[in-house]
Formats: C-alpha cells, sequence, structure tokens
C-alpha cells in the first residue's frame, strides 16, 4: 500500500468484523471512522484484488490476524491487520486469462446482492425464533464438521465460483477446501458465542 495520491480510495473495509466480512471497491464514497480505507500502489487491478479479497480464504486470514478484544464478538482490523493481509499477487502471472475474467464476472456478480453472514454465505440456517435461550442462539445450527462444497455451492453459487478460482490457483484439494470452510465456521462462531458469554 502507498500514501494517498488521490482523495478516492482503492478499497474499504469494516473496522469491525462480526459475522459479515466484505471488502469495497472504492470509489466516490464518503466513508466514517468505522472504516478504513486502502490505496494501491497500481490502481489498474483494484477491481481485480477487490475479488480476490472477498474470497473465503481472505476472511480466514482477516479472523486469525485480527484484534479480539473487549470479548464483544468483532475481529478490528486496523492497518497494521490490513497491511499484512495475505492475497495473489494480481499482478503477476498467477492468473490466467481465463481465471481474471472469471473473478470479475463473478464479483460483478456478487457487488449486485446483499452480502450476508458468512454462516448463510456457507449455506447454514440460523435461529429466527424470538426468546430462543438456546446458549449458542442463534448459530446452534451451525455445525462446522458437516459442511460440504454442495452446501457452499448451492448457497452462494458466486462465492463458490470465486472461491473456486482461488482455490485452484493455490492448488488446494477438495479436502483443504472443505478445511478452509470448516475453519471459517468454527472461527468466527467460536467468537461469536464466547461473546455471549462475557
Amino acid at each position: 500500500y502507498s500514501l494517498p495520491s488521490q482523495n478516492s480510495p482503492d478499497f474499504i473495509v469494516n473496522r469491525f468484523v462480526g459475522e459479515r466480512f466484505v471488502f469495497l471497491e472504492g470509489g466516490d464514497l464518503l466513508v466514517c471512522d468505522v472504516f478504513f480505507v486502502g490505496y494501491l500502489h497500481s490502481t489498474n487491478q483494484k477491481t481485480i484484488l477487490a475479488a480476490v479479497l472477498n474470497s473465503t480464504l481472505s476472511v480466514l486470514i482477516a479472523d486469525v490476524l485480527g484484534r479480539k478484544t473487549y470479548g464483544i464478538g468483532v475481529v478490528y482490523l486496523y492497518g497494521p491487520e490490513i497491511n499484512s493481509l495475505l492475497t495473489l499477487n494480481v499482478l503477476g502471472p498467477v492468473l490466467s486469462q481465463k481465471q481474471h475474467q472469471l473473478l470479475l464476472y463473478v464479483f460483478e456478480r456478487m457487488s449486485q446482492r446483499s452480502i450476508q453472514s458468512i454462516f448463510e454465505e456457507l449455506g447454514y440456517k440460523l435461529c429466527r425464533q424470538r426468546g430462543c435461550l438456546h446458549p449458542e442462539h442463534p448459530y446452534e445450527y451451525v455445525n462446522p464438521k458437516e459442511l460440504t462444497l454442495d452446501q457452499v455451492k448451492k448457497a452462494s453459487p458466486d462465492r463458490f465460483e470465486l472461491d473456486r478460482v482461488v482455490f485452484d490457483i493455490l492448488g488446494l484439494t477438495i479436502k483443504e477446501r472443505i478445511e478452509v470452510y470448516r475453519a471459517v465456521v468454527q472461527l468466527v462462531k467460536e467468537r461469536l458465542v464466547k461473546a455471549r458469554s462475557v
């Protein structure tokens, strides 16, 4: 990242992440202090970087790197954590032309819909019963060990395709892909459920 050379940021991310995670492509937007903005050294690939940053792998990395304080269940993403996020080198030869086009196409589809909680994005139902006293409410139906790739594909076909490109580039096996999804679900659920007991 570099110091801003313009007023419009290249990307925007929420400082406080609960169960919903999204990187927004920057532009002429007004943001307040609950967001961080980023400026890239090279802006000609900001859309493709925004696509990669919205992969489930980025959710996992952000949840691991983010600050978990105060016991309120959110992850804080500040400058050091954002700078430490690992991502594909979208300027290098890592992406084929076909993968590049697919990422842009899928990201465009994702940007046309609301991003839901990571649990719903990955195919889990959340309990909506009023007055539910289950100790894990509303996450009692979220069981990471039961997650399947078909479940993710059915719930979020666009996310599944975006993740598939990222996973293919990294050479992840089917088992490793499932483990990425399960790790995200486990980490986020544990963080949120723990916050209820504080």
